[in-house]
């Protein structure tokens, strides 16, 4: 018995001891997350109110290097960088990955955006997103990788099931230019393990009730002197957005520009595509029955933008 007892003494200690082992490392770990997130915290800010660009610039350079050391760190997907105000974190229904981006001005009519993927699991990766906006000379035909992104900051991501498969749609903003603003809604897909963006499934010919085009991103290009919405309402249980018509602009450059009118359009999901509704909400109501484009769950994202003009 005593022997017995013996054996099962030291199987119950070999067992504990990585246990505790892991325990005290999940808590190093965490400790040098936090201590790098106190970091970015300052470098976060800087880059996005700092009155010059090279000092942005700056702020930036150490803010990433700080943000890609957290992030390579073992298990740093549980982290969730709330301090962080400057930055953008989208997190499926089951948070099987994350999607991270910002943006920094260069000047009034140049932005750059950055941003990260990364997936939890037994086999985590992570995903470094590579703004590569001015080689994509038709946004709504090229499917996209991580190295070649069309890169928006992402205020929203909307999960589709289809059977057994699933993509995401992610609604994204685009600062552009002085003359325009853009908002997309992309897709997201995971193959080979890998992130794609953009799929034709977004409807924009039918003749005789058979789809004749399709397109692999819905963008709208508008006017920088308004605001636009463009975001799933899960109420209408489809894409809603702003109808734009053309309007004479404020800024002298650049003539007319596309501007809401007041009725709002919607894409519908049907036959795993996304077809185009031309009319909705049809009663006038005092506030417009549509979804804010929230920028994600937490509180304090004014300065995701910057300061206001």
């Amino acid at each position: 018995m005593s022997k017995l007892l013996s054996v099962l003494s030291l199987a119950l200690i070999t067992l504990l001891l990585p246990v505790k082992s892991i325990q005290a490392l999940d808590t190093q770990e965490e400790s040098q997350i936090v201590k790098l997130e106190d970091s970015m915290r300052v470098f976060a800010f800087a880059m996005i109110r700092d009155s010059s660009f090279e000092s942005r610039n700056a702020a930036l350079q150490q803010f990433s290097a700080l943000l890609d050391e957290a992030l390579s760190l073992p298990n740093s997907f549980e982290h969730p960088f709330e301090t962080i105000e400057t930055i953008s974190i989208l997190y499926p229904p089951k948070k099987e990955f994350r999607v991270i981006t910002w943006q920094i001005c260069e000047s009034s009519s140049q932005y750059h955006y950055y941003g990260y993927i990364q997936t939890t699991g037994k086999n985590p990766q992570l995903f470094k997103l590579k703004d590569r906006s001015e080689e994509v000379m038709a946004p709504q035909r090229e499917i996209l990788s991580a190295d070649k992104w069309f890169g928006v900051l992402y205020y929203n991501l909307h999960e589709v099931k289809i059977k057994r498969k699933k993509y995401y749609l992610l609604f994204g903003f685009d600062a552009n230019d002085l003359q325009n603003r853009k908002k997309l809604v992309d897709v997201l897909n995971f193959k080979k393990g890998k992130p794609t963006f953009g799929a034709p499934i977004f409807v924009t010919r039918q003749a005789n009730d058979k789809v004749m085009e399709t397109v692999n991103r819905f963008v709208l290009t508008y006017s920088p002197s308004t605001t636009v919405g463009l975001n799933y309402d899960k109420q209408q249980k489809m894409v809603v957005y702003d109808n734009l018509i053309p309007f004479p602009s404020p800024y002298q450059q650049e003539g007319f520009g596309m501007v809401p009118d007041g009725s709002y359009r919607g894409l519908e999901l049907r036959n795993k595509l996304w077809y185009p509704v031309e009319r909705l909400f049809t009663e006038t109501q005092e506030v417009a029955p549509r979804p804010n484009p929230i920028l994600d769950n937490r509180k304090g994202k004014s300065g995701l933008f910057g300061p206001k003009e």
